[in-house]
């Protein structure tokens, strides 16, 4: 594939990971939290957690979708070996943050759908 498609792919990878980003920023729970929760102390700092989790996925999603294509086009036009290497640990680095905090989205709403049907069940 010539270096111009390549750039025209990461470009468009880019686009769709800015995209989704900006979706999950749209999709953020609300800072002080859902009435529904309640004024509990331990429940606002678990609605704090999740927020603070979902702002950093949003915003390395975002960074990863500026990061991918501009490290592709400087890359095509310098060449450059020590780049490149610094370009894919940054971009691994990035990628292997971002699982983590999205395995640890997904543990803590498991966790809250337990607790939850612990507390109807008590009910």
């Amino acid at each position: 594939m010539p270096a111009t498609e390549n750039v025209l792919v990461s470009i468009a990878f880019g686009t769709a990971l800015l995209v989704l980003a900006g979706g999950m920023a749209l999709k953020l729970p609300p800072r002080g939290g859902d009435s529904s929760w309640g004024a509990h102390p331990v429940r606002m700092r678990l609605i704090r957690g999740r927020r603070r989790r979902r702002v950093w996925i949003a915003g390395l999603l975002a960074l990863l979708g500026v990061l991918i294509p501009a490290g592709d086009i400087w890359l095509t036009a310098y060449r450059d070996p020590r780049g490149f290497a610094v370009y894919v640990l940054a971009v691994l680095g990035l990628s292997v943050w971002l699982l983590w905090l999205g395995l640890l989205e997904g543990l803590a709403s498991m966790a809250s759908v337990a607790r939850e049907n612990r507390r109807q069940d008590l009910e």
